[in-house]
């Protein structure tokens, strides 16, 4: 499955048949292949069964839904702006993907050590108005 439970669930709630719901997952992978196509230039492949992603394909089918019963967007075509969001989605996450794998291994930087504080962190002088 590359789709949570919650996922599944927010489509079935706009999907009346199993065909609708198959049409719809289809747009979903079309979306992933093209991005992979578009990007193969610089190795993108999209991992349908990486955990952050599927919980930001459930952020995004919802935004999606929540677009379409507000109709603020006037979306004419649910098929073509249900690709449009995925492609972006997916675009945004094969890049960055990529990008975490073409990183040179240099050092992460140190931070300071830090000491438990116990009270308030800042001080008053701060949280003065300065009027």
């Amino acid at each position: 499955r590359f789709l949570e439970p919650e996922a599944v669930q927010l489509l079935s709630f706009w999907c009346c048949t199993p065909q609708q719901m198959r049409r719809f997952i289809g747009i979903i992978l079309n979306a992933k292949y093209r991005v992979e196509k578009d990007h193969q230039d610089i190795g993108v492949l999209i991992p349908l069964d990486d955990e952050e992603l599927k919980s930001l394909m459930t952020k995004a089918l919802r935004r999606y839904f929540n677009a379409l019963r507000s109709n603020e967007k006037h979306i004419k075509n649910v098929e073509n702006y249900l690709y449009g969001t995925m492609q972006n989605l997916f675009g945004v996450c094969g890049t960055n993907k990529r990008l975490e794998n073409t990183r040179p291994n240099t050092p992460k930087k140190k931070s300071r050590p830090t000491t438990p504080t116990v009270g308030c962190t800042t001080s008053p002088k701060r949280l003065q108005n300065p009027f």
